[in-house]
Formats: C-alpha cells, sequence, structure tokens
C-alpha cells in the first residue's frame, strides 16, 4: 500500500478513529482518577509460625512444626477470600477497601491493600 491509500483509508474512517481515540482517552482518565482517590498502597507482611513450649516440644518431629505452620498459613489466607471477614473489616474501618492475601514461601503472608489516607492505611492495618 502506498501513502496515498493509507490517507484515503484514514480519511474514510476518521471519525471511528477520534472516536477511539476520546474514548480510550476518557476510560485512562477515569482510571488515573480512580487511582488517585487511594494514594497508599499498602503491604503487610506476616511470618507465621508455631510456637515451642514445654508442654508441645518434641525434639523428634521438627518437620511437623514446619508442616502445622505452612498449613496454617494456608488457612489464613483463605480467610481473605471470605466476604464475611471482608465485610467486617470494611465496616469496622467505615472504607470500602480493596484487600488481599497470597502466600510466599513457606509461612510467609503478603497482604496488600488501598487506603485513601495515610492514618487509614495504619488504622486498617491494625
Amino acid at each position: 500500500m502506498t501513502i496515498r491509500s493509507h490517507l484515503s483509508l484514514y480519511r474514510r474512517h476518521w471519525i471511528i478513529i477520534v472516536l477511539l481515540t476520546l474514548i480510550t482517552g476518557g476510560a485512562s482518565y477515569y482510571y488515573g482518577l480512580q487511582k488517585a482517590t487511594r494514594p497508599y498502597e499498602t503491604t503487610l507482611f506476616i511470618s507465621l509460625g508455631v510456637a515451642q513450649t514445654e508442654t508441645n516440644f518434641n525434639p523428634d518431629s521438627p518437620y511437623d512444626y514446619g508442616q502445622a505452620a505452612d498449613n496454617f498459613t494456608e488457612t489464613v489466607q483463605g480467610w481473605f477470600k471470605n466476604p464475611g471477614l471482608l465485610n467486617e473489616i470494611n465496616e469496622s474501618v467505615g472504607e470500602d477497601i480493596d484487600i488481599s492475601a497470597r502466600r510466599q514461601e513457606k509461612q510467609n503472608l503478603v497482604i496488600t491493600f488501598d487506603a485513601p489516607s495515610e492514618k487509614k492505611a495504619q488504622e486498617i492495618s491494625d
């Protein structure tokens, strides 16, 4: 195709091109506004483990303690998929937040959420 055929194609479809450009620009602007209202992206890093006391200490099974901590980490991660807990968190902070948790290597849990202010981020993490 030559330049002339490209230009004639653009002239025939200029309305569609302009409309798509405006729609894309508007959607980008709206997305930017939404992200700007929650400037504090917060990450909590939690390590879970099993406390060894005199009553539960068994020197022959340290592997079992690690397995128990791994399983409990998966349980805690599942709590953040429970709509009841998420609603309770939202009600307690008076804000509709998007919170998620993912497991990172064994007994580590990463919890992420957005907050509108630093004070609210501290309140949510507490």
